[in-house]
């Protein structure tokens, strides 16, 4: 396990001051000299969609809420239907004045900050997030890993 052994030296001056010596120890146990490839293959393989518009997070805690979405035409929303760390209210019930049209608030799931809403076609609707843009296609995605790896 890597970590720092801590070895108490009486200053001999005085007797009284403790000095910490920090060693190394040999081997770290959480360390994987492979984590960066398989979190690349994992990503690439989980949740980069065909082609999505943006990568979106909490304003709050700017956790990763949506890695494939598109962005309305007319709006500055993005609709998903396959999000992460998200909860859905669905004991609350919002409607659209003059329709029949039923949504359910949608939390962060980590920060509990409401950043869109859910519809009855299961759709989420996100108008409350930073959107990080991703015009990638998932091939494109994977080549450019490669080469990174290639580079490295």
């Amino acid at each position: 396990m890597m970590g720092l052994d801590m070895e108490l030296d009486r200053n001999v001056m005085d007797g009284t001051i403790l000095e910490r010596k920090f060693k190394e120890s040999e081997q770290d146990e959480l360390y994987d000299p492979e984590a960066d490839e398989k979190d690349a293959e994992w990503v690439s393989k989980h949740l980069i969609g065909e082609r999505s518009d943006a990568i979106l997070q909490c304003p709050m805690c700017f956790n990763t809420v949506c890695y494939d979405c598109q962005k309305h035409v007319e709006y500055s929303q993005y609709r998903a239907m396959f999000v992460v760390r998200c909860k859905i209210l669905h004991e609350q019930i919002l409607r659209v004045k003059g329709t029949n049209e039923v949504f359910h608030p949608v939390q962060c799931g980590e920060c509990g900050a409401e950043i869109g809403v859910y519809d009855s076609d299961e759709v989420y609707h996100f108008f409350q997030v930073v959107a990080q843009p991703c015009s990638k296609t998932k091939e494109e995605f994977s080549e450019n890993l490669l080469e990174e790896e290639d580079d490295s």
